[in-house]
């Protein structure tokens, strides 16, 4: 077969498509590599440092103050982040102060529903639970004590709320 000026034209053509492609593939090899579609808290953790994992390995590992130190350092740069707000709940619980830990467990549910909806992936409504009924019960004590205690009574609330949201009786 004897190529002509078309077909010579052609094959060139062809050729450098499939060069053009292969730098544009090489060229985006990099990005390939990394995730595509990062979320806005991904981003605002690079931005602002918060490490949900690194303090979660604190908590575990008993270095609540150190945990708390970096999470609160970190909210206080501007960032709200339900996360967090869920990590400090599990720090007050640890140290047995029910009514931070429901204020705490409020502050994450408000920002991020999911927290208490069985279907998603971030569900932690055991855990909102029995706090819940933890700073029930104390504060149900604390009233019949002291009738006047704002502070108790507005941990009951607080936490009546978070068993509705749990519930799913509340939006």
């Amino acid at each position: 077969m004897k190529w002509d000026f078309f077909d010579k034209a052609l094959a060139a053509l062809a050729s450098m498509t499939v060069a053009v492609m292969a730098v544009m593939i090489a060229v985006r090899e990099p990005e390939a590599k990394t995730p595509v579609a990062r979320s806005e808290t991904a981003r605002a953790y690079a931005q602002t440092g918060i490490d949900s994992d690194a303090a979660r390995k604190l908590i575990d590992a008993g270095m609540l103050d150190n945990a708390e130190m970096m999470l609160r350092n970190a909210l206080t740069s501007g960032f709200s982040d339900p996360q967090a707000y869920a990590l400090l709940a599990d720090i007050a619980s640890r140290r047995i102060d029910l009514g931070g830990a429901v204020r705490y467990y409020r502050d994450a549910v408000n920002m991020n529903p999911d927290y208490v909806d069985k279907r998603s992936g971030v569900f932690i409504g055991k855990k909102i639970n029995v706090a819940a009924n933890e700073a029930i019960r104390e504060f149900k004590a604390r009233v019949a004590v002291n009738g006047d205690d704002a502070e108790a009574r507005e941990g009951l609330k607080v936490a009546y709320y978070l068993k509705r949201m749990i519930a799913g009786s509340c939006q």
